[in-house]
């Protein structure tokens, strides 16, 4: 693992970018899906909606296009159909019960739900258990979520008044890893998936 991270900071090279222009203090709430899809794209995510019918169909092919021999995937009812999906492709599912790091980090992908979506800053809450651990969203370099539209909120503080209680590991994520640690050089996935997917389901 050490090695892979200071593998992916040796042969990043490139330029210094420009920063960002920060996002706005407060996010307009009139139509928080398509705010959280704005900015999600800024921060380079990418988001599909999709119906829950098409779900597994979608994610399968999403599947096969990274190439995937295996996938790390939580237990959850809305899952369960595209595990099936998946399963059905050829595919090897590697259920919470196995997810020993090392084999975790070997899948290609990892598939994930949301409780919650942010608009103001396209993040997405994932609240993570024994069913649902974290380093399905940590390990894999693709990391695929599923997410219901009612689910988004405007703001961090609409979120937080959301949860009836803070889950013992709630993982906000913001779009895919990067880091600019060295030489202000950023870099894609060093700690995380270098890439980010969100599926919209009613």
């Amino acid at each position: 693992m050490r090695e892979d991270i200071l593998s992916r900071l040796r042969h990043a090279g490139g330029s210094i970018p420009e920063l960002p222009a920060p996002f706005p203090l407060t996010a307009s709430s009139d139509n928080p899906i398509q705010l959280f899809v704005n900015r999600a794209t800024l921060v380079g995510m990418t988001v599909a909606p999709v119906s829950l019918e098409l779900l597994p169909e979608e994610i399968a092919r999403a599947v096969i296009g990274a190439g995937a021999s295996a996938v790390a995937m939580w237990d959850d009812p809305l899952l369960l159909p595209v595990r099936a999906a998946i399963e059905a492709s050829g595919v090897a599912v590697i259920p919470p019960a196995d997810h020993q790091p090392a084999r975790v980090a070997s899948a290609q992908v990892g598939i994930t739900t949301a409780v919650y979506g942010v608009a103001e800053t396209a993040t997405l809450a994932l609240d993570c258990s024994s069913e649902r651990p974290r380093g399905t969203s940590l390990l894999p370099p693709v990391h695929l979520v599923v997410l219901r539209t009612h689910r988004i909120v405007p703001t961090l503080s609409d979120l937080l008044r959301r949860l009836s209680s803070v889950p013992s590991a709630l993982t906000l994520i913001s779009g895919p890893s990067r880091s600019a640690d060295i030489e202000l050089t950023t870099v894609r996935g060093v700690h995380g998936p270098t890439a980010v997917s969100v599926y919209l389901v009613p």
